[in-house]
């Protein structure tokens, strides 16, 4: 079976391996000759992960006991391009598991192997429980590179030789044993300098409850942290991650407090020593959480496996939480069982939960450019730099108290309908939850905020929808934008209720096509139109339409049925501002006007055109003009009373 050509495959070739059963360990100088190419089924499309193997001829051998470490690096000057090494650290069976993978259009596992064995002297360990690779910006060359294994029970830290060309790993030196006491964590801090001499490593002890600090040849440089519960204080840390290179996060170092429950920020000075900066504490009812594995992507977003929980936290850079990842927020493909260890690489998420039939080495390929690839609950102060693409099929969920803060007249990576401005793109679904007591706010940052500052939400096919509850969408250009490009029946839907969309440049609410339920919502001091409607189906009840610039409702059908709008009780009011036009526009339409008080607009409180036949029921219509009907418009009036300065009702063609 051959697989489609693809970096990322690289580490389904990992997982195929690690997902092997059997009884029996391979011996620590065993190396395979020849392995069969393994076929293998790829899950969901946006999921890499291999969910089941067939027609492999090693039953009889088992490659992981009990996973507890990984790193990737891209190898090169091994004369060969697009390769990939992975090392796994293997606690159970006190021994690594190292592959090169090519990529291509089919994954050949004919080069990996084992190295170690159970002791204390050379080419032995004994628990290793971490392991990190050096490199240069990802790059590991076999020549200037070393890795480094965390050798738990003989507290030292291993150095190991890659030899490419007969692929395998060769002891070089041990360190750490006069300092460590039970390390755990360990993160290999690429200083930026091609030659290496400025490169550190920093491995977490949970019994000194500190964070050491070697060169990276292995010279002991310092040791940090109080240990303690107080803030600032840490008491069993574990994982360490750093942030991205070449990026405002470079130079901060992120790692996981087990019973302190929290995960602290810390900045390296100029001298390379860590300085405490902030936490986060995860004291998550009904039980603990227990922080383990963390990583950071390329864009600074913080990765934490907690055990516990069964899930995945994904925080921003300066520790606010974005979302839980699991099987209930973001369904079964997130099915995690005690994760310990999660990896970045190459726009990939590693993840290792507990070793069973069912588990072990997840891959999830994870979108550049904010794209969401699951379900995600976002909590508490983001701040927007870049486009959100929430993708078919995924929801995202902004809880109560929620405060989204744009960047204004920005956008990171310059793409979108908008390549200057942030965009909301929603593709599946997005549910903004707030309540009465706590609304969510999504706004600009800028100081002060402006109509415009950036584009807004945009709901679009295949399949959108969004939900807004006690929501307020303000400076944008569009508040709210539904967009349908078929040429068929609606595809995006909309549901406002009790929410406000005020102070964006052109509209409130902007649909061309859609199926809209807005009710109970203030749309306000919009730049020109409050509501904008082509070819809906639109039932609008219970709104105040207030000050918007130009036009409350402007509606088109066009080519759509011509009853498919139900505008009921609302209050469209222009506050007899100059600029304002007409309360209410309709054309090709047959919509149902009900209740309704319109006033305070320079020319028409409704204006009916192009061979509609609305009808208008217990309106109350009070403008200079109070209706105004041209091109073989024909409105039915009923019990409505209308007010006017020059016209109640002015007929032509």
């Amino acid at each position: 079976m051959t697989l489609p050509k693809s970096r990322n495959l690289g580490f389904c070739a990992i997982a195929a391996i690690l997902l092997l059963t059997s009884a029996s360990p391979l011996s620590a100088s065993y190396t395979p000759s020849t392995l069969d190419r393994i076929p293998a089924l790829i899950g969901q499309e946006e999921v890499w992960e291999i969910t089941k193997l067939e027609a492999v001829n090693w039953a009889e051998y088992s490659l992981m006991k009990y996973p507890s470490g990984i790193d990737v690096k891209n190898l090169i000057n091994a004369g060969e391009e697009d390769i990939t090494l992975a090392v796994i650290s293997d606690c159970g069976w006190s021994r690594l598991i190292f592959i090169k993978t090519s990529w291509g259009n089919e994954i050949a596992l004919d080069e990996f192997g084992a190295y170690g064995r159970l002791g204390r002297g050379s080419g032995e360990v004994r628990f290793p429980v971490g392991v990190a690779i050096g490199n240069y910006n990802n790059d590991f060359d076999p020549t200037l590179d070393f890795i480094y294994v965390v050798d738990a029970i003989n507290h030292r830290i291993v150095m190991l030789r890659y030899d490419h060309s007969s692929n395998e790993l060769s002891w070089f030196y041990s360190f750490g044993d006069g300092n460590l006491i039970n390390p755990r964590g360990i993160l290999y801090y690429d200083n930026g300098t091609a030659s290496r001499v400025d490169d550190e490593i920093f491995v977490t002890d949970s019994r000194l409850s500190q964070v050491l600090r070697f060169n990276s040849e292995g010279t002991f440089l310092g040791a940090y942290g109080t240990p303690g519960r107080n803030t600032g204080q840490i008491f069993t840390p574990y994982g360490i991650c750093a942030g991205p290179s070449n990026s405002e996060w470079e130079r901060f170092i992120y790692i996981t407090d087990i019973y302190n429950y929290k995960i602290c920020q810390f900045e390296l000075d100029i001298q390379n020593n860590l300085e405490f900066r902030k936490e986060i504490v995860l004291s998550l009812s009904p039980s603990r959480s227990k922080l383990m594995g963390i990583t950071s992507d390329a864009f600074g977003t913080i990765y934490v496996a907690d055990r516990q929980k069964n899930c995945l936290l994904k925080l921003s850079p300066d520790l606010e939480l974005i979302a839980v990842i699991n099987e209930e927020t973001a369904g079964s493909d997130f099915r995690f069982f005690k994760p310990q260890v999660v990896r970045y690489h190459d726009n990939g998420l590693i993840v290792i939960d507990k070793f069973s039939e069912t588990s072990g080495f997840k891959f999830f390929e994870v979108l550049s450019l904010g794209a969401l690839k699951w379900s995600e609950n976002w909590y508490g102060d983001i701040e927007l730099k870049s486009d959100i693409l929430v993708p078919c099929g995924t929801t995202l969920d902004l809880k109560p108290g929620a405060q989204i803060q744009v960047t204004p007249y920005y956008d990171e990576y310059n793409l979108g309908i908008d390549p200057k401005r942030v965009e909301i793109i929603v593709e599946g679904t997005l549910n903004s939850n707030g309540t009465i007591s706590d609304s969510v706010l999504i706004y600009s940052a800028g100081s002060p905020p402006n109509r415009g500052d950036w584009y807004g939400i945009r709901v679009q096919e295949p399949c959108g929808m969004a939900i807004l509850s006690h929501t307020s969408v303000r400076d944008a250009e569009y508040g709210i934008e539904f967009y349908d490009g078929t040429t068929d029946d609606n595809h995006v839907y909309g549901f406002i209720k009790d929410s406000q969309l005020e102070k964006n440049a052109t509209a409130g609410i902007y649909s061309n096509k859609g199926i809209l339920y807005i009710a109970g919502s203030m749309i306000s001091d919009n730049s020109i139109y409050g509501f904008y409607g082509s070819k809906v189906d639109a039932d609008i009840r219970n709104n105040e339409f207030l000050r918007n610039g130009r036009y409350g409702i402007w509606i088109n059908l066009l080519s759509k049925p011509a009853d498919s709008v139900r505008i009921l009780n609302n209050v469209i009011d222009g506050e007899n501002a100059a600029t304002t036009i007409d309360g209410l526009y309709l054309a090709h339409s047959q919509a149902r006007v009900e209740g309704c008080n319109i006033k305070g607009y320079s020319s028409t409180a409704a204006k009916v055109s192009s061979n509609t036949s609305p009808l208008f029921m217990l309106d109350t219509l009070e403008c200079r003009v109070g209706m105004d009907c041209q091109l073989g418009a024909s409105p039915t009036i009923r019990y409505c009373r209308i007010f006017h300065g020059m016209s109640s009702i002015n007929c032509r063609r």
